[in-house]
């Protein structure tokens, strides 16, 4: 550090606190090289709140192997780029930290690369939406005006709740369901806000194999999965006149039908 940085500034910076300041030298030059390569690109930001889901959907809809779960070792800590050219071409995602994490600089950090996407999708525990982390970041995605997804995922517990537990109840018809979750959605829409630009939604990105629960009957209340953000993506490229991606992007959804 001493020899790197003598005669300058940064060599008067404590030891102690010497760590940290590298390691955003390192992201401040990570930032500007994705700023270089992303020029060319459409990049979309997967952001949201730890263990919501937001690799998860990267993983299942872009195919790209992802660190997935819910201890440190296995969930993001870091955020990834994975360019999407021979699948998508003109196509970047940025797979984000989650924006509530222990380390404080994360949010810092997600906030600079936020500026580097033209679409966000923002990944939240249903039952998390109204914690400051969610309310902060859903007032920073407004201040951008950018066309964003709020998936609003585990969407699946809500559904298996309407499920009678004793079999000898008698289950209630997809109608009633379809009304309960639309009031749920409905007044969890009104804490999200309405914005021009922003869209909202019930999602499930995962499932256990063993699951009574389909997609197919979570599709039927309104409950949707990774294929659905895939197509709002599709929609979202069109309106922006990106008619090439928005191809592309549907050719790869059907390619993986």
């Amino acid at each position: 550090w001493d020899e790197i940085f003598k005669g300058d500034a940064l060599s008067l910076v404590a030891k102690s606190h010497r760590p940290l300041i590298a390691r955003w030298l390192k992201w401040a030059v990570l930032i500007h090289d994705l700023r270089e390569a992303l020029a060319k690109y459409t990049c979309i930001g997967v952001i949201g709140l730890v263990n919501s889901g937001k690799s998860q959907l990267v993983n299942t809809l872009f195919k790209v192997q992802t660190l997935v779960g819910t201890t440190k070792k296995t969930r993001t800590t870091v955020p990834f780029m994975y360019n999407m050219d021979g699948c998508v071409d003109g196509l970047d995602v940025i797979d984000f930290p989650g924006v509530d994490d222990k380390d404080d600089s994360v949010p810092g950090l997600a906030k600079i690369l936020l500026s580097l996407a033209q679409v966000v999708i923002f990944v939240v525990d249903y039952r998390r939406i109204s914690t400051d982390a969610a309310k902060q970041w859903l007032c920073k995605l407004k201040e951008e005006e950018v066309p964003n997804l709020v998936c609003l995922t585990h969407a699946d517990r809500l559904y298996a709740d309407l499920i009678p537990k004793d079999k000898s109840e008698t289950l209630e018809p997809t109608g009633f369901k379809q009304r309960q979750i639309g009031r749920e959605l409905q007044q969890l829409q009104e804490e999200v806000g309405f914005h021009p630009s922003r869209s909202v939604g019930f999602y499930c990105f995962h499932q256990e194999p063993d699951s009574a629960i389909t997609m197919e009957s979570l599709r039927e209340v309104n409950i949707f999965g990774p294929k659905d953000v895939g197509d709002w993506l599709v929609s979202t490229f069109k309106k922006l006149d990106q008619t090439d991606l928005a191809d592309n992007m549907q050719k790869f959804i059907d390619g993986q039908e």
